[in-house]
């Protein structure tokens, strides 16, 4: 069984950012990094298939940007 380059990249990559998450929650509160990871996630498949697959970004998707980006305002100002 033989891999490509990109394989091992992405296996890599899969590590590192497991790696990267259990820090993460080790440091921070997971009620607050859980929810935030997912709307940085869903903004950033937006983004990605935009660009890279050239889906279109209507109105409705903006909408729901817009509710996210306010979503984390919102977990930011009642945290202080």
């Amino acid at each position: 069984m033989s891999l490509s380059i990109k394989s091992i990249l992405g296996i890599l990559c899969y590590g590192i950012s497991f790696i990267l998450w259990l820090l993460i929650v080790q440091k921070s509160d997971l009620s607050f990094i859980y929810p935030l990871s997912v709307a940085v996630i869903n903004i950033l498949i937006l983004t990605g298939s935009h660009y890279f697959l050239g889906e279109s970004i209507t109105v409705w998707k903006m909408v729901g940007i817009a509710l996210i980006v306010a979503g984390i305002f919102v977990m930011n100002i009642k945290g202080k």
